[in-house]
C-alpha cells in the first residue's frame, strides 16, 4: 500500500503544479469546437486540432490508470 500512496502523493503533486494551465483547457477546447461550426472553411482544421487535444489529454489519462493498475496487481501478486 505503501507504493500506490507514493505514486498519489508524486500524481498530486505534478497535478497541482500544473493546475492552473489544466484548468483553462477545458474552456479553450470548447471555444475551439465553437469556432469550427462557426467558420465553415476553417471549421474541419479546427475541429481535427480540438479533437487531437482532446485524444492526447485522454492518452495521458490511460496512462496514469495503466501504471496504477499494474501496480496494484504487483502489490495483490506480493502479498499472495
Amino acid at each position: 500500500m505503501e507504493g500506490c500512496a507514493k505514486y498519489g502523493d508524486e500524481y498530486s503533486r505534478k497535478r497541482n503544479a500544473a493546475g492552473d494551465a489544466s484548468d483553462a483547457r477545458g474552456p479553450i477546447r470548447a471555444v475551439l469546437n465553437a469556432a469550427s461550426g462557426a467558420i465553415p472553411f476553417a471549421g474541419g482544421i479546427l475541429s481535427a486540432a480540438a479533437s487531437a487535444w482532446s485524444e492526447a489529454e485522454q492518452e495521458k489519462k490511460n496512462a496514469f490508470f495503466e501504471h496504477w493498475l499494474k501496480m496494484l496487481q504487483d502489490e495483490m501478486a506480493e502479498k499472495a
